[in-house]
């Protein structure tokens, strides 16, 4: 009989703690309101439950106005009753153009201009580019050198074309080169600074880079 009373008594205190759960949880979810800012800047007050709802609005809204956005964090103080929403942001680094041009941030991201274009480097594509999307990371790594040895060697960049080959074709001021992005980019870029450095008397149009222990004059 007692062990009867004893298994009776345990399920009502498993009954009590569920609803109290229960309560807790409804006063949290609807009584409850939260601070919501953005970047540092508070935009609204609002309870939990409407909060969820209204956050995939929010992300939604957020990316169409400002394509430049590639992740948006979220941060809880529940303490403090505030919502944290920060944003991070690609800053153009080019404008990339296959049938349509977009900029290109200094991630990779290819994102669509909304603003007047910026005075950017032009990167023609031969291959086809998307919004929303990222440049094939091979090709990402051997601009960001070319970029920065424009810089050491120096040369003066007009224009950088992808090929169909996905090969890169870049025009200075003088001449162009071409790189081969899945060979050793950075041994292709000593050939070009062994032929400023030593042949520049020469005239050519084009140097070819990418055989290796090779240079072709053109």
């Amino acid at each position: 009989m007692k062990k009867r009373k004893k298994i009776k008594l345990f399920f009502n205190y498993k009954i009590l703690a569920f609803f109290i759960f229960l309560l807790v949880l409804f006063y949290f979810l609807f009584f409850l309101s939260f601070d919501i800012f953005l970047d540092n800047k508070k935009i609204d007050r609002m309870g939990v439950f409407n909060f969820l709802i209204y956050k995939n609005i929010l992300i939604k809204d957020l990316l169409e106005k400002d394509p430049s956005i590639i992740k948006i964090n979220f941060g809880y103080d529940i303490k403090n009753l505030k919502i944290f929403i920060s944003t991070v942001k690609e800053n153009p680094i080019a404008i990339i153009c296959s049938s349509n041009c977009y900029y290109l941030g200094e991630h990779s991201y290819i994102y669509e201009i909304k603003n007047e274009p910026k005075n950017l480097l032009k990167i023609i594509s031969y291959r086809e580019i998307y919004p929303n999307s990222y440049l094939e990371s091979n090709i990402t790594n051997a601009l960001s050198i070319i970029f920065e040895n424009s810089n050491i060697i120096p040369f003066a960049i007009k224009k950088v074309f992808i090929l169909s080959n996905k090969d890169i074709k870049v025009e200075t001021q003088d001449f162009s080169f071409l790189i081969d992005p899945y060979k050793d980019v950075n041994q292709q870029i000593k050939k070009l600074t062994y032929v400023l450095k030593n042949y520049n008397y020469l005239k050519f149009n084009q140097l070819d880079l990418r055989i290796s222990g090779k240079i072709y004059f053109k």
